[in-house]
């Protein structure tokens, strides 16, 4: 039985695999200040699109929220685009389905990336009942749905850098 972990251990050690947490600390570090210009195009998205972002470094990357002067990583949303389109209508031509998209190009800066820039996109679909109005409410939870996407994938581009 110890021969047969032993073994096991041996061989997955030695395939080289490395969970991407692996990949992020060591490109990002622990500390990781945040930041989003806002668009005066469409200034209400950017606290939805800025709490996102905070959320995506605690809970995804796993990283502490700094200020600009301690943080290993700097991660600022340059430009980003939000729109909710129309994608399904009922018998009655109510609409039913909503697409909401989220595009942002994001500047990221730490020792091993040096002011890179990434554009990502996440989008989120969500249903509206038959004949009544879209709340707010619904457009900025599936806002935010979207903004962490493309987080997930700004996440899976810098660890694409390390590969």
């Amino acid at each position: 039985m110890k021969a047969v972990l032993i073994a096991l251990s041996l061989l997955l050690s030695g395939c080289g695999y490395k969970p991407a947490a692996h990949y992020i600390k060591e490109t990002l570090g622990d500390k990781v200040f945040a930041d989003a210009a806002i668009n005066r195009a469409d200034p209400q998205s950017a606290p939805i699109l800025i709490n996102a972002l905070n959320e995506a470094i605690v809970s995804r990357f796993g990283k502490r929220l700094v200020s600009r002067e301690e943080a290993d990583t700097t991660i600022e949303i340059v430009d980003y685009r939000y729109n909710v389109t129309s994608i399904q209508k009922d018998a009655d031509g109510f609409i039913i389905l909503y697409r909401s998209n989220v595009t942002m190009s994001a500047i990221v800066n730490s020792d091993k990336i040096k002011n890179r820039r990434f554009s990502v996109s996440g989008e989120r679909d969500f249903a509206a009942e038959p004949s009544s109005v879209l709340s707010d409410e619904a457009k900025n939870e599936a806002a935010r749905e979207a903004a962490l996407k493309a987080l997930d994938m700004l996440i899976a581009n810098i660890i694409m850098l390390k590969r």
